[in-house]
């Protein structure tokens, strides 16, 4: 698969609908992701902020905002690129900082579906989607196919407490994985 261009041009980044960073050249980029409509029929678009390194290495992406009302993940995530720019020698980085864009401006926690006959969903039950699904299965299908799956390696999803709620510090690590216990080691984690 390679990184399809769109002819649209959004605040002056370009719009895809596939990423591969293969594709890329080394440098810093700046996309809108499109990923399903709304119910008007309008696209909508997730930003996507990529950091690849001249040298070849591991494929790293990092999500936030799978529940729209978990605002510090979706901050975090921003304060990552900033603290990227410029600084990827090896491999890549792939941030989404917002996967739920319904659920983002609406201030839920859910995905708002477009459909009168579907309720709201909680897309991190939904993954990887499916394409004959239903709309949120359909609109999960996309970014993980298209976005995330072709460009991870390794992956953090970052979560928050949900507006109203109170919840320690905590992260769940695949420690099968070497990779995985390296990464928990480095955030204090082990």
């Amino acid at each position: 698969m390679n990184t399809e261009y769109l002819k649209d041009v959004i605040d002056g980044y370009p719009v895809i609908s596939k990423l591969n960073v293969n594709d890329l050249e080394a440098g810093d980029h700046t996309f809108w992701f499109r990923v399903g409509t709304n119910a008007l029929g309008q696209w909508q678009h997730l930003p996507v902020m990529v950091f690849k390194g001249k040298e070849a290495g591991k494929r790293f992406v990092i999500t936030a905002g799978v529940h729209g009302d978990e605002y510090n993940g979706i901050l975090t995530s921003h304060q990552i690129g900033e603290a990227l720019k410029g600084k990827v020698t090896r491999g890549s980085v792939v941030i989404v900082p917002t996967i739920n864009l319904s659920g983002t401006l609406n201030h839920n926690r859910d995905y708002i579906s477009n459909d009168p006959d579907h309720s709201t969903a909680n897309l991190n039950r939904f993954f990887p989607g499916n394409k004959e699904g239903n709309e949120a299965q359909r609109y999960v299908f996309n970014i993980w196919e298209y976005l995330l799956k072709p460009n991870a390696d390794l992956a953090i999803d970052l979560h928050t407490q949900t507006s109203g709620t109170v919840y320690p510090l905590y992260a769940f690590a695949d420690y099968r994985m070497p990779d995985c216990v390296k990464m928990a080691k480095l955030i204090g984690l082990m």
